[in-house]
């Protein structure tokens, strides 16, 4: 896994696949200090998943903020395997489709973070 690091709204966020197998965010406080952030999740209100399988069997996904879309908000760009199931454990993908790259827009409004569900690229 490699985890992302950018900006997200005002503050330098930290994105990881946590130990539930979901996306995390971490926010910096300063050079070695992060604040627990929380989950990251679909503008449905839904956690994002990662991983169809759990306990750190799933594939590793390689995250990347960016603002795909120049709208001046980074965005999730995931580089993923075959066991990466995004947004969702049961139907996300790509879920043994082979690896893919993945884009999940920002769709957030002030501090609440929303993403959209993953497009293939």
């Amino acid at each position: 896994m490699k985890p992302g690091v950018g900006q997200l709204g005002e503050k330098m966020a930290y994105v990881l696949v946590d130990d539930d197998e979901e996306f995390h965010v971490y926010w910096r406080i300063d050079a070695q200090n992060l604040e627990d952030g929380g989950k990251l999740h679909l503008d449905t209100g839904e956690v994002i998943a990662a991983n169809y399988r759990t306990g750190g069997r799933g594939g590793r996904v390689k995250i990347t903020l960016r603002d795909v879309d120049h709208d001046g908000k980074n965005d999730l760009l995931l580089t993923t395997h075959s066991a990466n199931s995004i947004p969702h454990r049961e139907h996300g993908i790509p879920h043994q489709k082979g690896a893919m790259v993945l884009w999940m827009r920002n769709v957030s409004h002030g501090e609440k973070l929303r993403f959209a569900s993953p497009r293939p690229l």
